[in-house]
């Protein structure tokens, strides 16, 4: 990792907030790192960041050379293009872009992963069918939530900081899909799914 990247953001795609946590792996020597970003190709602004500290996979020995930085960027509104980017004395890295979604603020997040674009099995339509009555579920139990709808984001998972970080529980549902995206544990396969009308961790809105 000596000889890598100086700079290397992390996190594309929809975001859920309008005040949102970006990060960058940077090398150490760099020194003092800036977050820079543009809102709706409007002046830039520049904010300090700070380093990241928790993780279990990241950090704890192996941190020698780089470390996660983390900046925040404030004053955006569902619907605005934000393009970020990051800096130091005599380097800067490679911008991304993201959009602010337009379906936020709730407490609870219907993770709509239906894949109704897929093969298996054949659906019609080109979004999630079933997410709507998980929200009003979610709403008649007294919480507010916002919907993921993975077909609709161009069947891309949603990014840790840029989504699921803004809610206070997340309801993965996968409609009429049959194939299995992923190894469970023994004691998730033993344990039964929860649904809106047993789920109730979340603090009431």
């Amino acid at each position: 990792m000596r000889h890598g990247l100086n700079l290397r953001p992390s996190g594309r795609g929809a975001r859920q907030g309008k005040n949102q946590t970006v990060q960058v792996n940077a090398k150490r020597k760099l020194g003092p790192i800036f977050l820079n970003y543009q809102v709706n190709d409007g002046r830039t602004h520049v904010r300090t960041t700070k380093e990241w500290r928790g993780g279990e996979r990241y950090g704890k020995g192996y941190d020698r050379y780089y470390h996660r930085m983390r900046g925040q960027i404030t004053g955006t509104k569902p619907g605005d293009t934000v393009k970020v980017w990051f800096s130091s004395l005599g380097k800067k890295s490679g911008s991304f872009t993201y959009k602010v979604h337009d379906d936020i603020g709730g407490k609870v997040l219907v993770l709509a992963a239906e894949d109704v674009t897929g093969l298996t099995p054949a659906q019609e339509g080109t979004e999630a069918k079933y997410a709507g009555a998980y929200a009003q579920a979610l709403q008649a139990a007294g919480y507010s939530s916002d919907v993921y709808d993975m077909d609709k984001m161009g069947r891309k998972a949603p990014h840790p900081l840029g989504v699921l970080s803004h809610y206070k529980a997340v309801i993965w549902e996968t409609g009429d899909d049959i194939i299995p995206r992923a190894r469970c544990s023994r004691r998730a396969r033993a344990s039964p799914p929860r649904t809106p009308s047993t789920w109730g961790s979340a603090r009431r809105a």
